[in-house]
C-alpha cells in the first residue's frame, strides 16, 4: 500500500468516525436536545409528603405522581441514572418507553435539592422522539 493510500485511507476513516459521532449525538444522546420545561409546584408540595425517598424514586415520583399506578410504566423498563448522587442536589436522568402511539421514547433531566421533608425538584428539561419526528426534539408528534 503506498503512503497516499494510506492517507487517503485514515482521511476516510476520520471522516466515517465523525458522521457516526455526529449520528450519535443527533439520536443517541438526549440531553443535548431537552429543553427547560416548568417545574409545577403541586409536584413539590407532593414531594414533601413523601419524605425518606431516594432521589431517584424521588425524581420518578415527581414526574409520574398524577399517573394512575396501572398506568404507570414498570421501574424495570426504566433506564435511570444519577449525577452526584452524594450532594445536595443530583441530577437524575430518565429515559423510557411510553406507553403512547404517537410518543416512542421520553427523557426526563431532573435537578432535585435536598429539602428538611424530602427532595425539591428545581429544574425539569424534558425531550422526546416521536411519530413525524426525527431524532430528539420537543416538538409535537404528527
Amino acid at each position: 500500500m503506498s503512503r497516499r493510500t494510506k492517507k487517503i485511507a485514515l482521511f476516510i476513516g476520520a471522516l466515517l468516525g465523525l458522521a457516526a459521532l455526529g449520528l450519535f449525538a443527533f439520536f443517541g444522546c438526549p440531553s443535548i436536545w431537552a429543553e427547560d420545561f416548568p417545574v409545577d409546584p403541586a409536584d413539590n408540595a407532593h414531594l414533601a409528603t413523601t419524605a425518606g425517598l431516594s432521589a431517584e424514586a424521588a425524581a420518578l415520583e415527581a414526574i409520574h405522581w398524577r399517573v394512575p399506578a396501572e398506568e404507570r410504566v414498570p421501574r424495570d423498563r426504566v433506564s435511570l441514572s444519577i449525577s452526584g448522587a452524594a450532594s445536595e442536589s443530583p441530577v437524575v436522568r430518565i429515559c423510557y418507553s411510553a406507553q403512547d402511539d404517537s410518543i416512542q421514547m421520553l427523557f426526563d433531566e431532573v435537578t432535585l435539592s435536598r429539602q428538611q421533608q424530602g427532595w425539591s425538584v428545581t429544574r425539569l428539561r424534558r425531550c422526546w422522539t416521536g411519530r413525524g419526528l426525527i431524532g430528539w426534539s420537543t416538538d409535537s408528534p404528527s
